[in-house]
């Protein structure tokens, strides 16, 4: 009968030399070993009974023992079900009785990205959220702004890639294989790396059973694989059933099923094979290295299909791998009749043998070979694989890697995969991906809601980078049905990738809530397998976090773990509007109520304009048609040729606020770690462009990893200034710690700091003196004491820290004490009033200060967190400023072309001004003069916005300027200073702007200021 068991799992362990081997044999299941009604299995390789090998977990041999089924495939797509109850496995497609005429398709690959399937529409039922109900930000669905971008045959959707078509349901698939006749008598297994997502198979009409007899495979994580041993030699027919519903309620906005990011692909992606092993195999193994490093524990299980008892013997060995017979004894074994013969054994580890971490991630090789007697004749297998030591635990609040203190600073990854939407498969592919996170300071990464395929954990075993994995869950669990399929699912991903040293972390999903005695249960099974630590849903079910080993969180007891605490994000939950500007925050009361590991969830989110250079990329079946959308809101408003002045303010702005993002938790004493939303781009859930990298892991431009890794590393210098702005009547003062958790200890030796002006001129400089630092950790170094009153301002400064040639900078402004208050002749009005206009244009300059007091959830300081529909318009609606700072009026007023933290004062509490958009009558003149300052807004609206600006109204000039330039300005000296410098200009002979609007033109831009205030 044709049987089915699980999933291929693959081992790695790290050994060195050929050892001198002392073995400790149990043919008793160890207590404390995972338990699975399942079964497992690894297949060994083997043809004409001749010596296997295998390489990162795949068996190859030297007969032909695998036969690749990528090829072009019969597809037949059944969105009414009818193939059950019409019986389609029976027949050969296309051929008598069968007249139906099928398509093809190749596989490995999806149906959708080779076209087939539903045309998307506006009633595209898409396996999504559509974001917040009723919001008052445009909605793509129902607002006129969208209407021909909603039009039969035109659909062009924002909110994420819009794949060439859509289709869920059921699809079949069928070949011819022929098999040879070397395979009469072997074990054979059909297996598909990773089907989406359950799965059935017929081979000549038989259905192909699973282990648990269902008929059915339900792995989103792991290789589906099918027993068809007792298939004989010749051809036979194979037909495959994949149905891409959602078999149990995960969630629709799991990375593991969505639209969002992964698409609702249907089809088979990765290694398709059927493979032959010997009816004696080695069916799994398991690698445990002991807590000290000096012993491995193997935990083999050897099947067997003959139905009767053999003679075995099995040889361990851990170290490189030589030429010929390792040089070791073999151990009898006596395998069972039936079920699974499982054997332990332990080997000694020399401490001499280099242990796997983020800065040594050595891989070795581990062999495990089995000689089996039956049938008169002699079966021989050798499964190979490279291998890792590793212990990952934790001390108190912190993770410790090989006994040393850990910091993990990690990313995100939601299953982006942006050229067809289903993950990748290949290892060139993820070794790109780890070699990124690498080049970008950052060791770790968390699979939010999804498990990777066997490339990831390879390249990441390769790179050294710790994994985080989880369980494909992103809803409430309460439904008996889904929790027994996150038992089994959990289980299956544990035995899969178990023993790649770089899956250090587990968890259950995002974001999800299960009962307390459920959850406890399935951490009680996850922990017999010592090798990872473990935790709940992140950044939910928090009552149960004393069982938890680590915790994800926004906040704790109401103490913030990341910069914004709110969903949907306000203004003022973010610490980047809320408070004054510095660089001294950090989560240390978040760390003092909680005895464990605590991790940042998903910090971040900060937005950049979109990249229009992207768009080349986008060469498969997904496409960004957000892009197409605001080209030509832009090319409508004249501001297309902006555009890469937008990526690139916007850029820089997104890079400061992340950077604020890590030092915080840097900062912090005792902490775990961060977990950024995201390195590179999220191109679901509204189009969330939060990454420095786009949504394929390229630079966008802005910021090189070396710039990033001057403060996102192993080791990073830390300056905690209580302010950005200073005046000269003060004295800069400023603690400078390190965070070191390098491989080495740093030298005593001396901390140099600087202060540099514009262009880098030296401006201050001084060392400070410190002493070994053995232990990794945050170390206080000493004070920078900067006396501020002999440097030149205002000026914009950089600050900058070297310790053991590890550099950092923060910039700082320092601004007169005294103010300068000459207005001359200019005219300074609040609004509009006849006189005013009389005066204006009559010949009068007139600085026009139209602030009105905001409520709180008004400001344009930070950047759009997530997007703007998916948070009903959010913490902003904007991305930052373009400044001129060459523009004369700006001349007093030092600044960046894009936005800095000196702005804060300026820009909290304040909207900028709407020139042109949609519905706008009486727009401001498309030519003429630019903005001197322009608010950058939100990609799905891409209003022309202004907080500076300036025109000719009859013979008169106005500047007008949406900060508050009028309030408390003795405290204020950053708009005091920009005061100054607008006054200073309309009293000057470089004043002289282009634009002429008129008197209703004028009115109709402060009446949609005004009403943009006061509306909700």
């Amino acid at each position: 009968m044709l049987r089915r068991f699980g999933p291929c799992t693959t081992v790695d362990l790290l050994g060195a030399n050929w050892l001198e081997l002392s073995y400790l044999i149990s043919s008793l299941v160890n207590p404390n070993r995972p338990v699975c009604e399942d079964s497992w299995q690894i297949s060994a390789s083997v043809g004409r009974w001749g010596v296997v090998t295998a390489r990162q977990g795949r068996y190859t041999m030297d007969g032909p023992d695998e036969i690749d089924l990528a090829s072009r495939w019969k597809l037949r797509l059944d969105p009414g079900d009818s193939g059950i109850t019409d019986r389609w496995w029976q027949t050969s497609w296309g051929y008598p009785p069968d007249q139906v005429e099928p398509d093809h398709i190749d596989l490995p690959g999806s149906l959708q990205s080779q076209g087939y399937g539903n045309e998307v529409t506006a009633q595209t039922d898409w396996v999504a959220h559509r974001g917040v109900e009723r919001s008052t930000f445009p909605d793509w669905w129902t607002h006129p702004m969208y209407a021909r971008y909603r039009t039969p045959g035109q659909v062009r959707f924002p909110y994420w890639l819009q794949p060439l078509r859509h289709f869920v349901g059921a699809a079949w698939y069928q070949r011819e294989v022929a098999i040879p006749d070397a395979w009469h008598d072997l074990r054979v297994v059909l297996n598909l790396e990773r089907c989406h997502w359950t799965s059935r198979v017929w081979v000549d009409g038989q259905e192909a059973e699973t282990a648990d007899s269902t008929g059915m495979a339900d792995s989103l994580s792991t290789p589906h694989v099918y027993d068809l041993t007792g298939i004989a030699p010749g051809k036979h027919r194979i037909t495959l059933r994949v149905d891409n519903r959602l078999a149990f309620g995960i969630g629709i906005d799991s990375s593991s099923v969505t639209d969002h990011t992964q698409t609702s692909w249907n089809g088979v992606v990765g290694r398709m094979a059927l493979r032959a092993t010997p009816p004696v195999w080695i069916d799994d193994i398991q690698i445990y290295p002991d807590a000290d490093g000096a012993r491995a524990r193997f935990d083999v299980e050897i099947g067997n299909t003959t139905g009767r008892p053999a003679t075995a013997s099995l040889t361990v060995a851990l170290g490189e791998a030589e030429a010929g017979e390792p040089p070791i004894r073999p151990v009898p074994v006596e395998v069972s009749a039936t079920g699974k013969t499982r054997v332990t054994v332990e080997l000694p580890v020399s401490s001499a043998l280099l242990r796997w971490d983020e800065f040594q991630p050595v891989l070795h090789e581990a062999i495990v070979r089995l000689d089996v007697q039956a049938d008169g004749r002699r079966l021989t297998s050798i499964w190979r694989s490279r291998i890792g030591l590793r212990t990952f635990a934790s001390n108190k609040t912190q993770f410790t890697v090989n006994g040393r203190t850990a910091f993990l600073r990690g990313t995100v990854e939601c299953c982006v995969f942006p050229r067809h939407g289903y993950p990748s498969t290949d290892i060139a592919e993820w070794r790109r991906v780890m070699a990124t996170v690498r080049r970008y300071g950052l060791n770790h990464v968390r699979f939010h809601s999804w498990c990777p395929p066997e490339a990831a954990f390879q390249a990441a075993d390769e790179e050294g980078i710790y994994l985080h994995v989880e369980c494909p869950l992103w809803a409430i669990a309460d439904d008996a049905g889904l929790l027994d399929y996150l038992r089994r699912e959990s289980i299956r991903i544990l035995r899969a990738y178990g023993n790649h040293p770089s899956f250090v972390m587990f968890g259950l999903g995002n974001e999800s809530f299960v009962e307390e005695t459920d959850l406890r249960h399935l951490l009680k099974t996850w922990k017999r397998d010592p090798r990872r630590l473990y935790t709940g849903p992140a950044n939910d079910n928090p009552s149960l976090i004393d069982a938890y080993d680590f915790y994800i969180a926004v906040h704790l007891d109401g103490q913030r773990v990341r910069t914004q605490m709110g969903w949907p994000p306000k203004p003022f939950d973010s610490w980047s509007v809320a408070l004054t500007p510095g660089t001294s925050t950090d989560y240390r009361a978040a760390v003092d109520t909680y005895p464990k590991p605590l991790l940042s969830h998903e910090a971040g989110q900060r937005c950049a304009y979109p990249d229009w250079d992207s768009v080349r990329a986008y060469d498969g079946s997904l496409g960004p048609a957000y892009l197409e959308i605001a080209r030509d809101q832009l090319t409508a408003r004249n501001m297309i040729d902006r555009a890469g002045d937008f990526v690139t303010a916007s850029g820089a702005w997104q890079v400061e606020q992340y950077k604020e993002e890590i030092e915080a938790a840097l900062r912090t004493p005792g902490f775990g770690g961060f977990q950024l939303l995201q390195l590179n781009d999220f191109p679901g859930q509204g189009t969330a462009l939060v990454g420095v990298l786009d949504a394929f892991w390229n630079e966008k431009g802005y910021v090189t990893a070396q710039r990033w890794r001057s403060f996102c590393d192993a080791t990073v210098p830390l300056a905690r200034m209580p302010a950005r702005v200073w005046t000269d009547s003060q004295t800069l003062e400023a603690p400078v710690d390190v965070a070191h958790f390098g491989p080495s200890p740093l030298a005593a030796d001396c901390v140099r700091f600087e202060v540099r002006a514009a262009h880098g001129t030296l401006a201050a400089s001084g060392k400070l003196a410190h002493s070994r630092i053995d232990a990794c950790g945050l170390h206080r170094l000493g004070t920078v004491t900067v006396p501020l009153s002999d440097l030149a301002c205002p000026a914009k400064y950089q600050l900058v820290v070297t310790v053991a040639g590890h550099a950092n900078s923060w910039d700082f402004w320092i601004y007169p004490s005294r103010p300068a208050t000459r207005e001359g002749d200019v005219l300074i009005a609040s609004h509009l009033d006849p006189d005013t206009v009389a005066k204006l244009e009559a010949g009068a300059h007139v600085l026009l200060l139209p602030h009105h007091p905001t409520a709180e959830g008004t400001q344009c300081f930070t950047s759009a967190y997530w997007n703007a529909p998916w948070t009903d318009g959010g913490e902003t609606q904007t991305l930052g400023i373009i400044a001129n700072p060459a523009h004369p009026a700006l001349h007093a007023f030092p600044t960046d072309a894009h936005t800095n933290w000196h702005w804060h004062e300026l820009l909290t509490y304040t909207q900028p001004l709407v020139l042109d958009g949609w519905g706008v009558t009486d727009p401001w003149p498309a030519g003429g003069d630019r903005p001197i300052v322009q608010v950058i807004d939100d990609w799905n609206t891409n209003r022309k916005l202004a907080l500076i600006m300036e025109a000719r109204v009859g013979r008169g000039t106005v500047l007008i300027c949406a900060a508050d330039l009028t309030t408390d300005l003795t405290r204020r000296v950053v708009a005091r200073q920009l005061r100054y410098s607008l006054v200073r200009y309309l009293n000057s002979a470089a004043c002289a702007p282009t634009t002429t609007v008129t008197r209703v033109q004028l009115q109709a831009l402060l009446s949609r200021h005004a009403f943009q205030v006061a509306a909700p």
